[in-house]
């Protein structure tokens, strides 16, 4: 009884980062489009300059979420 409880327990514990962590992902994905816009509503209207590695608005913020959700779970 005492292993099946601890088993239990332990393949839960597995699965709830998981949902967690892509709760988070998505966001600092929701957050990170704002500013990517803005940038981009700038560039576009010329007070910016886009930097030739400029991948446009979605890739922007997928970067800054893959970049800054494993430094949440890792602290």
């Amino acid at each position: 009884m005492t292993n099946r409880i601890g088993r239990d327990f332990r393949s839960r514990r597995k699965h709830s980062p998981m949902w967690e962590y892509r709760l988070y992902f998505s966001l600092i994905f929701l957050v990170g489009l704002v500013p990517a816009t803005i940038h981009c509503f700038l560039a576009r209207i010329g007070v910016l300059e886009r930097q030739k590695s400029w991948n446009g608005i979605f890739r922007c913020a997928w970067d800054k979420a893959q970049v800054y959700t494993p430094m949440i779970f890792s602290a």
